[in-house]
């Protein structure tokens, strides 16, 4: 029963086979491709989780041999009070016959242990103790018979004392060897080795003694680290079945009064989790497995307060789908977070909602295949081939320019963007057939040319070119979608608020297409980027808002619903202010991946346009464009001392940032002061 208990609690350890199946494909792509960079950090990182993942295994079989000797142990120590207590011969007889047969099967485990140690001094205490029990299991007996026979003698009481502490001696040192814990007088072995090697450092018997000894404690304290470990990940188990216990009282909650007791037992035991896996995640070694841990401490933080708010509106008005909905979706994101928590903390694969997930890890896809296309391109003229090379190249550039096109053709590319994206994908094309020109020419040849190192160049500097006009697309993208991104949510909680609920669901689909356009723009600038933390965290903030949307519209449509229900209120505005955090930090992302310059060349592009609407408007009579228009001014305005702010924090403070963030404070105060002003003796004309 105890084996099977500890097969249990930890079959998560075992060996996936996906991991291996993982490695197979990883192995074999390297293969195919030995110098593709990408693919050999995928088979890197392969080879790591599989080589984690048998490591694991092989310490749950360690572990699994440990218990069932500290098991045989116990039943040692058991059988051995029972001898020593004993006050009659037959009770004595039957204690005795106990512990013959417990420390028989002791010794035989003891004896499997004793084969996998790899420390001689721990094979031959451990071995020493194995011939203890064995010898002093008759002396035993009948010294104990002597001594319960004759109590009066002192020498049957010395007999026996003695006997009993050569057999507990001997239990002590196979418990101190199977559990890892230094034997008796280790770090005085060590420290007296030590001496003895400083006075002589070049006896190799001493010197083979000392490193006997250091290699003994090195393994000890090792051996105490695990322990630690374990302890940590114990306390951590407890803390999730806290949470996970609440977490159930708190879903069959069915009055507010049941449901306010049970989330805020949740919060003590989450907040006592949090703290505890932040911890965990300080000692963890694997990258993915620290940001997992992460974002699911940031899921139980942020989602404590909506879970509540949705329970209440859901036990409050439990015949409205919407408000159901609402308690679903929190509910299925906090016990992911635990899940996650709990896979991290045992090391077992991550959750299948974490693994089924778009990956958020690696560069952009654009920006890393122009990277490759640019190592690629710059060749030997001995390696050229025209059968392989060539198809290759073209095959590369074209995939390339599909997906240029695809950002020349989405709606907030500018028409003359999108002219010049044409034009350098076209220029690209002809480069890289000169350049192919050139290689065939020179084929065979053991140097360049002037003419290919020409082509090269120029082919270089083609592909810079395009580049810059997919940046700066992308930052057209950024500066229009990224402008008054408050506005959809308002209209929708006024509609909401206001108890129109045919308002709620028109603006429902406007703050629909708000947040996919949110969400492609993000997914346009990753693909632009090389910065893999900033691109991870760009998808992560990206991947928030599109399963917040549904969510904050479902909240919006039970306010709607029940404009007077306080819980409704209150449920509303936990889902926007979430909604709100999770913008602001796609926000930051995306400004944080977007160069400055590009962002303030194109920004300074689109206030001029707007400046030349507002002029069109003037001369149209047209106040509400005029409105329209000086509001995207503003807001413009308000970006770039959003970004140029943010950017400054990057520096240390001196003159030059003294300088830039006076004329953010001019900008955003005096400049937006005489639009205001112009504005207003505009409309009174």
């Amino acid at each position: 029963m105890t084996t099977q208990k500890t097969d249990v609690k930890w079959k998560q350890f075992q060996v996936q086979s996906d991991e291996c199946a993982a490695m197979s494909l990883a192995a074999r792509e390297f293969s195919e491709e030995p110098c593709a960079s990408a693919v050999r950090s995928a088979m890197v990182r392969a080879a790591r989780a599989l080589l984690s993942a048998v490591t694991r295994l092989l310490i749950l079989a360690d572990m699994v041999d440990v218990h069932l000797l500290l098991a045989k142990l116990r039943a040692v120590e058991t059988d051995l009070d029972k001898l020593k207590s004993a006050s009659s011969q037959s009770e004595l007889v039957e204690s005795a016959r106990q512990f013959g047969r417990s420390a028989n099967e002791l010794a035989a485990q003891a004896a499997k242990r004793q084969k996998e140690l790899k420390e001689p001094r721990m094979k031959d205490e451990l071995a020493a103790a194995r011939a203890v029990l064995k010898k002093h299991s008759t002396m035993l007996l009948t010294a104990s018979k002597v001594y319960v026979r004759h109590p009066e003698l002192a020498a049957a009481k010395a007999n026996r004392d003695f006997v009993l502490r050569a057999v507990c001696s001997a239990v002590d040192t196979i418990s101190a060897v199977a559990q890892g814990r230094p034997l008796p007088a280790g770090g005085a072995a060590m420290s007296l080795a030590a001496r003895e090697f400083s006075e002589e450092p070049c006896a190799s018997a001493v010197r083979s003694a000392m490193v006997r000894a250091a290699r003994a404690l090195l393994s000890a304290v090792t051996r105490l680290l695990i322990l630690a470990d374990m302890v940590d990940v114990h306390l951590l188990l407890a803390k999730l079945r806290a949470v996970e216990t609440d977490l159930d009282k708190l879903k069959s909650a069915s009055s507010q009064s049941e449901l306010v007791e049970s989330a805020r037992q949740f919060g003590r035991s989450a907040n006592e989790l949090a703290a505890q896996a932040a911890k965990r995640q300080k000692e963890l070694k694997e990258p993915r497995m620290k940001d997992e841990l992460a974002a699911a401490r940031a899921v139980l933080k942020k989602h404590s307060t909506m879970l509540l708010t949705a329970s209440k509106v859901y036990v409050r008005h439990p015949e409205l789908a919407a408000a159901k909905a609402n308690r679903d979706f929190v509910l299925r994101a906090v016990c992911s977070a635990v899940d996650t928590i709990s896979a991290v903390a045992q090391g077992r694969p991550l959750p299948a909602g974490a693994n089924n997930r778009p990956p958020i890890e690696g560069p952009g896809e654009l920006a890393q295949a122009l990277d490759d296309f640019d190592e690629r391109m710059v060749m030997e003229p001995l390696a050229y081939s025209e059968l392989r090379t060539r198809p290759s190249l073209e095959e590369r550039l074209e995939s390339i320019i599909s997906g240029a096109a695809l950002m020349a053709d989405s709606s907030c590319t500018r028409d003359e963007r999108r002219e010049r994206i044409v034009a350098e994908c076209n220029a690209v094309r002809q480069a890289l057939q000169e350049l192919l020109h050139e290689y065939m020419t020179n084929a065979g040849k053991a140097e360049q040319s002037e003419g290919l190192e020409r082509a090269i160049e120029h082919m270089c500097r083609k592909t810079r070119d395009l580049r810059r006009q997919l940046r700066k697309a992308v930052v057209d993208h950024v500066s229009d979608s990224f402008l008054e991104t408050n506005v959809p949510l308002l209209v929708l909680m006024e509609a909401a608020r206001n108890g129109n609920e045919k308002e709620v669901e028109e603006y429902a689909i406007v703050f629909t297409e708000h947040a996919n356009k949110l969400v492609e723009v993000a997914n346009l600038v990753c693909s632009m980027s090389n910065n893999e933390d900033g691109v991870k965290m760009v998808r992560h903030a990206a991947a928030q808002i599109e399963a917040l949307c549904p969510q904050v519209i479902n909240a919006a449509r039970v306010l709607g619903a029940r404009c007077r229900s306080r819980v409704a209120q209150d449920n509303g505005a936990a889902f926007a202010a979430a909604w709100d955090a999770a913008v602001r930090l796609l926000t930051l992302a995306v400004d944080d991946v977007t160069t400055i310059d590009d962002f303030l060349a194109v920004s300074e592009n689109h206030i001029l346009e707007d400046v030349n609407k507002c002029v069109v408007a003037l001369q149209e009579g047209d106040p509400d464009s005029l409105e329209r228009t000086a509001g995207a001014i503003r807001g413009r305005a308000a970006r770039v001392c959003s970004v140029v702010t943010q950017e400054m924090d990057n520096y240390e403070p001196c003159i030059y940032t003294k300088r830039v963030l006076e004329a953010v404070t001019v900008l955003r105060d005096q400049e937006g002061e005489k639009i205001e002003e112009k504005l207003i003796c505009t409309q009174r004309r």
